[in-house]
């Protein structure tokens, strides 16, 4: 790459490159003032997703992606860039001290020689920049431009206990105008405007009904659901036409005894065929087994011990073979009483068996 230095200010010319994590500990190339870089992904140069690992570990004031769509063979997309400084961001935002640092107005910096104060020059936090884009909603985090490419843009807005990222790349500053900010405060805007944090499933709410079998006191028993579950909408959507549900349960008929919060399965909240988040489903009652459901249930039961089955099946294989036994020896004790007679007694046609009046014309 190329290291350049100019009025003051750090920039750091990547050019194709690939990814080196042990390079990046260069202390010369870090929190440069610019970082422009590869993210074609192509020739071996870096990718989106490792421009972004490279923007993390080198910390610049403003970074600005390069090589993307130059020829019709290269990668890269400048969205997915944006949605790697958003998660990068998201992992920024964990850190209090860092947060407290890029939010505040102003630093008042003094010694015994010099005193000077140093105004935050994200114009969406700081009043003092400019009025016209300061936005109370909004949180840090970061905010630089070019010439060439316009503001960038990096902020988190809170309000009502709902907090979004904001990431705004190549706004550019017309009439005046920054358009950066501009696009930013009207997405933040329009965000709470539209969306909200809304709860979709509440506690103790029916989901559906299962039937009973083998009990005298329930037929049926409601399922509903224990937990609360919420999720970031647009306004305006309606449980059931909206928002619906898709039900999966252990079984279709629940078999007395049943216990109450007796799990029976699951239930997913669907918005336009997405799953927002599933939840377990339980009884909401009880129902005791009838004394006919006891007795047949000890049947059941007893058929269903492996001991026994094995006795059956044993008894059932005794008995055939028994009876094939006696049958075979059966027909042999007559055939051997039929020829014993057959040769001491004259017997009539009708008596004889075909083998016998085969014998008897010979």
């Amino acid at each position: 790459g190329l290291l350049l230095t100019m009025g003051g200010k750090r920039i750091y010319i990547m050019g194709d490159t690939a990814y080196r994590p042990d390079l990046l500990e260069n202390p010369e190339i870090q929190g440069v003032d610019l970082l422009i870089l590869p993210i074609n992904g192509a020739f071996g140069n870096l990718n989106e997703e490792q421009a972004a690992r490279v923007i993390a570990a080198l910390k610049p004031a403003l970074a600005i992606p390069c090589h993307f769509w130059n020829f019709a063979e290269h990668g890269g997309d400048p969205g997915k860039f944006q949605k790697e400084m958003a998660e990068i961001a998201l992992v920024a935002y964990q850190n209090p001290f860092y947060m407290s640092l890029c939010s505040e107005r102003s630093f008042y910096f003094f010694s015994s020689e010099k005193s000077q104060t140093l105004y935050n020059n994200n114009k969406l936090v700081s009043p003092d920049q400019d009025q016209k884009y300061y936005n109370k909603k909004c949180v840090g985090m970061s905010a630089g431009s070019t010439t060439r490419d316009g503001n960038c843009v990096v902020t988190f807005a809170k309000q009502n206990n709902q907090t979004y990222v904001c990431v705004v790349m190549g706004g550019k500053e017309v009439d005046g105008i920054e358009f950066g900010y501009r696009i930013t405060n009207r997405l933040v805007d329009w965000v709470f405007s539209a969306y909200s944090y809304m709860q979709i499933l509440f506690p103790d709410t029916k989901i559906c009904t299962l039937d009973v079998a083998v009990s005298d006191t329930e037929s049926a028993i409601d399922v509903v659901v224990k937990d609360a579950l919420f999720a970031y909408l647009p306004k305006g959507l309606e449980i059931g036409k909206d928002i619906t549900y898709s039900i999966r349960l252990t079984e279709t008929v629940l078999e007395a005894p049943v216990k109450k919060d007796q799990f029976v399965g699951y239930v997913a909240v669907l918005y336009e065929g997405r799953v927002l988040g599933t939840a377990p489903l339980y009884t909401a009652g009880e129902a005791s087994r009838s004394s006919i459901g006891d007795g047949l249930g000890s049947i059941r039961a007893w058929l269903e011990n492996r001991a026994v089955i094995a006795g059956i099946v044993f008894f059932v294989l005794g008995v055939s073979a028994y009876v094939l036994v006696e049958y075979i020896l059966q027909r042999k004790r007559h055939n051997r009483w039929e020829r014993y007679f057959s040769d001491k007694v004259e017997l009539p046609d009708y008596m004889r068996t075909p083998s016998r009046q085969k014998k008897d014309k010979k």
